[in-house]
């Protein structure tokens, strides 16, 4: 049985390494839990031998090649990163690491000097290739020889002299205590574009205001810290690890005078620009310019804001390589390479500018001046003698950070967690106040919208009485004229029936006239139709004796013809007889 950490709560893909460890034994596997990291966990000694990912780099899903020499991740950010299953297992015969990690850092071209050829560069190169076999002497050398690191290799040159042991769950414990109320408003305070830039630098600050309280009272903190974390953005716990190991020892006093700046190493920047130019102290004292001016910005801001980014990098090679106290001479031999213009200024704004602006110093000129500094300060005024050597970090869990006077901090704690209270209660109250401001604004809107209304509806119902108004007037000379146009429509009634009535009186006399006339008419007819039928009758008569007469006449020719014939035959017939 093997037993996962308590945040793990479940597996989401288990992979072997095969021929790895244990001649196809497969006795290696790869476990990824909800977390986002991969523990690899030996079955024979039922322990978790490396892991991979974490914080920074959370892995979505991983495959291992068929020959077991890479290993394929892919991040939850979208990126694919191919690892070397050789390089993450070299650990195995040393002391086991919480976190192996992976970091792509995107290659940039080398800055070297001019003296520098192609040769020098690939031996460089390939002494770095075999970093784990580079002492302090080496490194050195090389800065001196080449002036900087090469920006490949840097990340891990500075993990190595800073000796950062990569805590992991002390860090996580830190981590895990959320943002620290101080540093909720850090947009505000310290603006920045972007937006992963601006999680991690809230993440790194919240933790080691978590780790010491000094740090959620510190106004600097965002200035020192954001190039360290911009330089470590993809490796937070780095980024902390570092800064952590800068204020232990590069930042030694800077809070015994808290919340002032720290008086003493003030001072011992101004001894030894005293003692190696005595005429630009002078100058800068006439003007009225303490080291709290001239020196303490370039401290708490640890350059970055007169210097570029490469520069600023150069400049931290040295400072990493270097005693903490090789800061302050780093600073004296800022102000020794500006002096011309420091002597020609006059002005308090224009000292204030210079120091908060980035100017042109050269650097490579400033190092040497930093280390002639070094090597000719006197012993009773030297660095060395004020801040002691480089203390790392020690594994496992991170020291009490206490250097500093507890009841002023305590107090102002306490002022702070008083102010950060009343500043609640003053937002809660102004909330209040705005939501009755807006409920007032709206209440007021709405009696103006309902005034507007009830004058629209004035003006509307006065329009309407009006327009009544003049629809009852319109509507009464209607009337009237009705009234008119019913006693004329009377009257032509009246006329109409009068006329229709003399005109019934003389149709019906006409018509009287006219049936007198047709009777008349019919009697005149009937005389002379009758008189017609008489004379017809008469005729008929007339012709009806004529008739009678004519038949009388023709019978009677008849007769007389057949007569006549009768005789005749008889006289024949007598004849014949008589012959």
């Amino acid at each position: 049985i093997v037993e996962l950490p308590e945040r793990v709560k479940s597996v989401k893909q288990l992979v072997a390494l095969p021929q790895v460890f244990d001649q196809s034994n497969n006795t290696v596997f790869g476990a990824l839990s909800q977390d986002g990291v991969v523990r690899f966990i030996s079955l024979n000694t039922y322990k978790i031998v490396f892991t991979i990912g974490g914080y920074d780099s959370v892995i979505s899903q991983l495959s291992v090649s068929p020959n077991a020499k890479h290993l394929a991740v892919i991040l939850e950010c979208g990126n694919c990163q191919v690892l070397s299953i050789k390089s993450l297992t070299k650990k195995l015969n040393a002391a086991p690491a919480p976190l192996v990690k992976a970091v792509s850092v995107p290659a940039r071209d080398v800055k070297l000097s001019v003296a520098q050829d192609n040769s020098r560069k690939r031996r460089c190169f390939r002494e770095l290739d075999q970093i784990s076999k580079v002492d302090m002497v080496k490194l050195r050398k090389i800065l001196k020889g080449y002036g900087e690191y090469p920006d490949k290799y840097r990340h891990f040159i500075w993990r190595l002299l800073l000796k950062i042991p990569e805590n992991t769950e002390a860090y996580g414990v830190l981590l895990e205590k959320g943002t620290h109320p101080a540093f909720l408003n850090l947009q505000k305070i310290c603006p920045v574009k972007s937006a992963k830039l601006m999680r991690v630098l809230q993440k790194v600050l919240s933790c080691l205001a978590h780790w010491s309280s000094i740090f959620s009272l510190s106004d600097f903190l965002p200035m020192l810290s954001f190039p360290f974390i911009k330089m470590f953005q993809n490796n937070h716990l780095v980024a902390f690890e570092v800064i952590a190991t800068f204020m232990l020892n590069w930042c030694q006093g800077w809070y015994e005078y808290f919340p002032h700046p720290p008086v003493n190493i003030l001072t011992c920047v101004e001894n030894m620009l005293n003692f190696h130019d005595n005429p630009l102290l002078q100058h800068l004292t006439a003007c009225q310019v303490s080291a709290k001016l001239y020196s303490w910005p370039l401290l708490y801001t640890m350059f970055s804001e007169v210097m570029s980014a490469n520069e600023w990098m150069v400049l931290m090679d040295h400072v990493v390589s270097n005693e903490p106290g090789y800061l302050l001479c780093m600073c004296v031999a800022y102000l020794s390479c500006s002096r011309q213009v420091l002597l020609n200024c006059t002005k308090l704004k224009d000292f204030e500018y210079y120091f908060h602006n980035r100017n042109r110093v050269p650097i490579s000129a400033m190092v040497r001046k930093a280390y002639t500094l070094w090597e000719m300060c006197p012993q009773d005024i030297h660095p060395r003698t004020l801040l002691s050597p480089l203390t790392p970090l020690p594994p496992g869990d991170y020291p009490i950070f206490n250097n500093y006077p507890e009841k002023a901090v305590n107090y102002q704690l306490k002022e702070r967690e008083r102010i950060h209270k009343e500043e609640l209660q003053y937002i809660k109250e102004r909330q209040l106040a705005e939501d009755l401001k807006g409920q007032t604004a709206h209440l007021q809107q709405q009696e103006e919208i309902w005034r507007r209304e009830q004058g629209l509806l004035a003006e509307a119902e006065q329009q309407r009485r009006k327009i009544l108004l003049e629809e009852e007037n319109k509507l009464s000379e209607q009337r009237i004229r009705l009234q008119a146009m019913k006693r004329e429509l009377r009257l032509h009634e009246v006329e109409v029936l009068d006329t229709a009535r003399k005109n019934f009186i003389e149709n019906a006399q006409r018509e009287h006239s006219d049936k007198m006339r047709l009777i008349e008419d019919e009697i005149a007819r009937k005389a002379i139709l009758r008189d017609v039928e008489t004379k017809g009758a008469i005729e008929e008569v007339v012709l009806a004796e004529l008739e009678v007469q004519t038949k009388r006449g023709f019978l009677e020719q008849e007769l007389a013809r057949e007569l006549y014939m009768f005789n005749k035959k008889k006289e024949k017939s007598t004849d014949c007889t008589l012959r």
